[in-house]
């Protein structure tokens, strides 16, 4: 679906959620191999991603994440006067 055309200018955002159940060292490895599998492909792309740590729950690391995804599309928008 990420090699879709009409993607191409779309940012992704992956949200690792359970982040407050989960212990960071099997976040961490987990979020190893969704890296080296599918992310990596896009490094070369000019794709703009990132995966966030999360918990829904208790709402930790959700408003990074949406900061992130807000900052990273207002500055590929070009706005004319």
């Amino acid at each position: 679906m990420l090699s879709a055309e009409k993607l191409a200018g779309a940012s992704l955002l992956v949200l690792a959620n359970k982040a407050d159940l989960v212990p960071p060292s099997e976040i961490e490895k987990v979020e190893s191999e969704v890296k080296s599998g599918v992310l990596d492909k896009l490094e070369g792309s000019g794709r703009h991603w990132k995966m966030c740590h999360c918990s829904a729950v208790t709402g930790v690391g959700l408003e990074d994440s949406f900061q992130w995804i807000i900052s990273d599309i207002a500055s590929r928008i070009f706005m004319f006067d």
